[in-house]
């Protein structure tokens, strides 16, 4: 007898696999009459509500943002850059210019302010940047520098890290 594969092994199956009884009507009956069908109902629309909500509040936080980021931006000053004073106490020196990757190492002059000398620069956030100072035409680092990074010649210069 020539019988097609799949019905030799859906019958090895049924002759192997274990009969499942089926559960009594009464427990299906039980388990029904069980089940909260207001409750579920009620839950559905409770989630609804609560993803409406959410959309509303967050659709009102968006105008509030929009309206009000013009305002902010007109007062802190450009966004993404900071305000940095650069000082060095030199009394005694004729000229002070301050040179860095920020300014292609062209010196940009100083002003005296009594013992010190002060430029003020605005420069991108998130940086690093070399700098040092030019004393009388010779490059001093600035000794109070929070950090020192290699300047590419075997020393060391000053860096800052605009926040």
């Amino acid at each position: 007898m020539n019988h097609p594969a799949g019905d030799l092994f859906e019958k090895f199956i049924h002759q192997t696999r274990p009969a499942v009884p089926q559960p009594p009507q009464t427990l299906v009956d039980k388990v029904m009459q069980g089940l909260p069908l207001e409750g579920i109902r009620y839950h559905r629309h409770r989630v609804q509500r609560r993803l409406a909500l959410v959309v509303a509040a967050a659709a009102t936080a968006a105008v509030l943002l929009l309206t009000l980021l013009p305002a902010l931006r007109q007062t802190s000053g450009a966004p993404g850059e900071r305000e940095l004073v650069f000082r060095l106490e030199a009394p005694a020196s004729r000229s002070i210019r301050l040179v860095g990757d920020f300014n292609n190492w062209q010196g940009e002059p100083m002003q005296r302010e009594g013992d010190f000398w002060v430029i003020r620069k605005k420069l991108p956030r998130g940086q690093m940047f070399k700098y040092a100072f030019v004393v009388d035409n010779e490059i001093q680092n600035d000794i109070r520098a929070d950090r020192f990074v290699e300047d590419g010649f075997g020393g060391k210069t000053a860096a800052v890290f605009i926040d």
